[in-house]
């Protein structure tokens, strides 16, 4: 999945750079072109929003388990899995490992999970079941410390 967006991405690169050029471009101009772009721009936000949607699907998840027992309190990796497996989840600590979720549970109507994308940003998603969710781009362990945007 993330080589065949990697070359999709790499390909609208090229035509991009082609169609800016207004003229057929020489294939070394083309390459260092897409190169020095691709290592810097799309695929990074592609890993970021890859991160951003797994932590989306990570929430439902938890929602699922704050549905069933009313409360987030005993939300961890080994029930998150259970429920969705195909997120790979972790109990606490900082977000160091790309693209694996991490468990924050600060009371039994708040959570946190936070996540490492593969471009090396962090982003964390924080519900609190009486004033919703926020969003933040920082590896957050505490309700006031998941802020901002994505």
């Amino acid at each position: 999945m993330k080589r065949a967006m990697a070359s999709s991405v790499l390909g609208l690169v090229t035509i991009a750079l082609l169609v800016s050029c207004g003229s057929p471009a020489s294939p070394v101009s083309v390459r260092s072109s897409q190169s020095a772009t691709a290592s810097t721009g799309p695929i990074q936000v592609a890993a970021d929003r890859e991160a951003q949607s797994t932590l989306r699907n990570a929430m439902a998840g938890a929602k699922t388990f704050f549905t069933d027992a009313g409360t987030y309190t005993g939300f961890d990796a080994a029930r998150a899995k259970s429920i969705e497996p195909a997120v790979p989840w972790a109990d606490g600590g900082a977000a160091t490992t790309k693209q694996v979720v991490h468990i924050h549970v600060v009371n039994a109507s708040d959570l946190i999970l936070d996540v490492m994308s593969d471009s090396g940003t962090v982003f964390c998603i924080e519900d609190n079941v009486a004033g919703g969710a926020t969003f933040g781009a920082v590896d957050a362990t505490t309700a006031a410390g998941c802020r901002g945007t994505w």
